[in-house]
């Protein structure tokens, strides 16, 4: 005995012929029910009685009018033109925001841009006749986009009794290119 999913068993799907026997060619064979989904074309052209199927004319692959469409549909409209400083004072309020651009960006603590105070011992020197000299070791200025600028420093030459000898005021700038 064969099944049949969905349908009722009838002496058609069974095996059997209108009287309720089975014929000789049927009884050696098993039959079994059509495997095709009900949504599907018969691939014989023949469909059991009872039901209706039509042929779908839609197509998976978009055609150029739906392309066009789904284009105009994924146009994103831009909002006006502000500036960086305009946009930081918008989004000043909302902290997941700053969090979420921190962790993107990174973070800039701009209280730890400031005034470097270094102090270096020369030595104790006897007055003499030639000129003392002394190498101070070599120092990195500060590199990238929130290091440019313009910088003013200031040297001291004092001695144990705060005496200053020598003051130097300089001032330099930090760009990304110089003019030839």
């Amino acid at each position: 005995m064969s099944l049949a999913v969905g349908e009722n068993p009838s002496p058609k799907t069974m095996g059997f012929d209108k009287e309720g026997s089975a014929t000789d060619s049927e009884a050696s064979e098993t039959k079994t029910p059509s495997k095709i989904p009900p949504n599907e074309d018969a691939v014989d052209g023949h469909h059991p009685p009872g039901i209706n199927r039509k042929a779908s004319e839609s197509s998976l692959c978009p055609t150029e009018d739906e392309d066009d469409d789904d284009e105009e549909e994924r146009e994103i409209e831009l909002g006006p033109k502000c500036t960086l400083k305009e946009q930081l004072e918008k989004d000043k309020d909302d902290e997941s925001l700053r969090r979420w651009k921190e962790q993107l960006l990174g973070t800039v603590d701009f209280e730890s841009v400031g005034v470097d105070s270094t102090k270096e011992m020369i030595g104790t020197f006897s007055p003499q006749a030639e000129p003392y000299t002394h190498e101070i070791c070599e120092e990195t200025t500060p590199s990238g986009m929130f290091a440019r600028g313009s910088y003013s420093a200031r040297s001291k030459f004092v001695d144990d009794d705060n005496k200053c000898y020598l003051e130097i005021n300089y001032t330099f700038d930090i760009r990304k290119e110089w003019q030839s």
